[in-house]
């Protein structure tokens, strides 16, 4: 497939989502995954037409699955009313750790470094129970709002923490630095040792 079709379609099954949510025509789930569009139901169902009671982690779960697609492939204006939307829902109070992941998700969908930042760290203060792919998410965020408002100092440190704290979270390694004309003859500083 080609990279720009699969971002199209990204791109419609974001849409999808979003409308769903406003409106909630289930003909709008057919271009979703079975466990997309599920996640989908169950967040318009919680969230939106007061349905249903999910546990915390289902929610959360739930949340992050559409927020990965939303966050990428919606327009700024289309994130930010999907996410405002969903943080003033009239349906009981989602739990503290809801609120956490629903401030990080409008956060990253606002393109909004210092509140990815700390709303980031809001959940990485609470993230004893986190799985490790959400994790992960969260220092993403975090270190990217740290750089974007101009603090590399403790970007480095978080990290340094998380790298520390678990091996299993996955942050990418420098990207090595290909060889220029200019540097012709010189090794490259970033180079791995090549496997014996």
């Amino acid at each position: 497939m080609r990279p720009w079709l699969r971002r199209a379609t990204y791109a419609e099954q974001a849409r999808s989502i979003a409308t769903y949510l406003r409106q909630g025509e289930t003909k709008l789930l057919e271009p979703l995954s079975g466990a997309l569009a599920n996640d989908a139901t169950l967040v318009r169902a919680a969230l939106v037409d007061c349905r249903l009671v999910l546990a915390p982690a289902a929610l959360r779960d739930s949340l992050a699955s559409i927020a990965w697609l939303v966050n990428q492939h919606l327009a700024l204006k289309e994130r930010q009313t999907l996410w405002s939307a969903l943080e003033a829902s009239r349906c009981g109070k989602p739990e503290a750790a809801e609120r956490r992941w629903l401030r990080l998700h409008a956060a990253v969908g606002s393109a909004n470094a210092a509140a990815m930042a700390a709303a980031a760290a809001a959940v990485l203060d609470n993230s004893a129970d986190l799985p490790q792919d959400l994790l992960a998410r969260a220092v993403a965020a975090r270190i990217a709002g740290l750089i974007l408002t101009d603090q590399a100092v403790p970007a480095l440190r978080e990290t340094s923490r998380y790298r520390v704290a678990s091996a299993t979270v996955k942050i990418p390694d420098p990207v090595p630095v290909p060889a220029s004309p200019g540097r012709a003859g010189r090794a490259d500083p970033n180079a791995r040792p090549a496997a014996k």
